[in-house]
């Protein structure tokens, strides 16, 4: 007989005004810090990757009609983000110019409708009664500018899009039989998670795990059981095999596992910062969850929450495996707190009887978040700093074309590493016209030095 800490999940409960209004209180949060953030911090100068990823090798070849679908597939340092080109594309074509700020809105509406997509997962699990405690531990965790970087530059949608799809992979591939509808649908998510970011493939990889260890406990399969895992399998492997490989990219690897293990505790254990001892504790509520249904058949319900889990978990693996040196760089924390939310949702399900267990856990997570929050300030009011600095350099350039404007000025102070590189693309007519009409003064600037307060 399973634990009593593990009962089955009871009937859903009816929608209650009151809840729905909460969700919608907590989605309407998120977003107002966000578009708050973005209208203090943000400029419509586009930024790094933003040049080259969308100025040159998307829009520039689609307004001059030479655009392909290999161009939309075609490899983006290590991940072939063809659903951010879509996205970009529209936009493009609904405003009429190019707009990073439009995108930063968009990118934040689309963060904040996967959360509470996120959020109704859980609840399946742990039931609505818990949904006040949840997003009260979710509305920091996310309206607080933990990751900023994501929110503050238009390029960085593939982080959300990455959870996005994944989420709905991970729900179409668990709660429905193999070759339905909604499998099939699962499946297409799960490529476009994989078109999203590379490491969108682990949602195939969670799920075929779990199928299989499934298969073995039950020791019997049907035919479309057999099926599905099949094509599963196959469509890990050519996405293992699409996956891009950047030479260049080897120094941020891990390269022994002791680094492995240090960038792992780093990135599972934020917000403790306290290494792998905290990614341990702040993960064993999921790890709890595992053991147990390890011994039992699973419900789907369960299946689904242990899948999240799984994923939160390989992220980080990724992570402190692909980007060893700096695993908790601002831009990685959206998809370090998904783990840090769904173990927090499994141990309200875990907590009956064992209340000093939550407590614990969420008094660390809270002094944790607390402890984080004036080094991200500070990183904001920097690029607060430089944001300002970029945007007048460019505009200076483009008012009178004056090459001072741009060289020699240190790494940050403008909105690309390379000034020859950068006046190439704002000289290149296609790209000009394009760009946001407050970018374009009518009047001449002089060239100013960076200490100089624009």
């Amino acid at each position: 007989m399973p634990s009593a800490l593990f009962n089955p999940p009871a009937r859903p409960m009816p929608w209650r005004w009151h809840q729905l209004l909460l969700l919608l209180l907590f989605a309407a949060g998120v977003l107002a810090a966000k578009f708050w953030l973005i209208a203090e911090v943000a400029s419509a100068v586009p930024f790094w990757d933003q040049w080259d990823g969308e100025a040159a090798n998307l829009y520039l070849p689609w307004l001059e009609g030479r655009l392909g679908w290999q161009d939309l597939l075609a490899a983006h340092n290590e991940h072939r983000i063809f659903t951010t080109r879509l996205l970009d594309l529209l936009l493009l074509q609904l405003r009429g110019y190019w707009d990073p700020l439009l995108q930063m809105r968009v990118n934040a509406v689309i963060h904040v409708g996967t959360l509470c997509a996120l959020l109704l997962m859980l609840l399946r699990l742990i039931g609505r009664q818990y949904l006040p405690v949840l997003l009260a531990f979710a509305l920091p965790l996310f309206a607080l500018p933990y990751a900023w970087e994501n929110t503050l530059a238009g390029f960085q949608v593939q982080f959300y899009l990455v959870l996005l799809f994944s989420l709905s992979c991970l729900y179409g591939l668990t709660q429905y039989q193999p070759l339905q509808p909604g499998w099939w649908l699962g499946l297409l998510s799960a490529i476009l998670a994989f078109l999203s970011l590379a490491s969108g493939l682990l949602a195939l990889l969670v799920v075929l795990t779990l199928q299989t260890g499934q298969l073995v406990q039950r020791r019997r399969a049907s035919g479309c059981g057999l099926a599905g895992l099949l094509l599963l399998a196959f469509l890990l492997l050519v996405e293992l095999w699409l996956t891009p490989v950047l030479p260049g990219s080897q120094h941020l690897k891990a390269d022994s596992l002791q680094q492995l293990l240090s960038a792992f505790g780093q990135i599972a254990g934020w917000p403790l910062g306290a290494g792998l001892p905290a990614a341990l504790v702040l993960y064993l509520p999921g790890t709890l969850l595992a053991w147990q249904l390890c011994r039992r058949p699973m419900q789907k319900t369960e299946a689904l929450i242990l899948a999240l889990w799984l994923w939160g978990l390989g992220q980080c693996l990724l992570l402190a495996y692909g980007r060893a040196p700096q695993p908790t760089v601002s831009r990685y924390l959206d998809l370090a707190s998904i783990g840090l939310l769904v173990n927090f949702g499994i141990l309200l399900h875990l907590s009956a009887g064992r209340r000093w267990l939550l407590t614990l856990w969420l008094l660390l997570a809270c002094l944790g978040l607390l402890y984080s929050l004036p080094p991200a300030l500070s990183q904001l009011q920097e690029r607060q700093q430089q944001t300002a600095i970029q945007q007048r350099h460019v505009m200076g350039y483009l008012a009178d074309g004056d090459f001072r404007h741009l060289q020699g000025r240190p790494l940050l102070h403008l909105p690309y590493p390379n000034p020859e590189r950068l006046r190439l693309l704002l000289d290149e007519p296609v790209i000009r016209h394009i760009l946001a009409p407050q970018l374009k003064p009518s009047t001449s600037l002089s060239p100013a030095s960076d200490g100089e307060r624009p």
